[in-house]
């Protein structure tokens, strides 16, 4: 028979643990903090941008850039901002064409490295976030797979960037 002390007890037991499920982040979570946490006096990005058509399996490679480069445009302004875009609710119409962004990225310190994969239509008016992958084996490959609306300021920085 329960007593009235052990239905507390249980009780207690259950609160603690939603409490605590509820409270952690997932590990997309967790990955895009790490993610947007890169700047240039803790990592080095490498970005290749090639152009590619609907099915992203053709395309031809337009540029590569490494950043830190201070002659160069920064993707640290795109990455910094991953976490903030606001997430399209209707499918965009499928463009003739994309860029994507091949950006692989490492931690100067603890040289974790980050993959990031995104398509831009050629309007600059919204990215797909394809994919975020890491060599942290806790946190490993995540499928994203979602349209993001591009703010003014990032329309302008990709425009460099491309």
């Amino acid at each position: 028979m329960m007593t009235a002390k052990n239905r507390i007890t249980i009780f207690v037991v259950l609160c603690a643990l939603l409490i605590l499920t509820s409270c952690s982040k997932s590990k997309e979570e967790k990955l895009m903090e790490q993610i947007t946490a890169l700047n240039a006096d803790n990592s080095i990005i490498d970005t290749i941008i090639t152009k590619v058509d609907q099915g992203l399996q053709n395309g031809v490679t337009l540029s590569s850039l490494r950043n830190p480069d201070h002659r160069r445009p920064s993707i640290y302004k795109l990455i910094s901002q991953l976490d903030s875009l606001k997430v399209i609710q209707d499918k965009p119409l499928i463009p003739e064409y994309f860029y994507y962004l091949s950006i692989k990225a490492q931690e100067t310190q603890t040289l974790q490295t980050f993959d990031i994969n995104i398509v831009v239509d050629p309007n600059f008016s919204y990215l797909k976030l394809i994919s975020l992958e890491t060599s942290n084996r806790k946190l490993g490959h995540i499928d994203i797979d979602k349209e993001f609306e591009l703010t003014n300021e990032l329309k302008a920085e990709l425009t460099q960037i491309i």
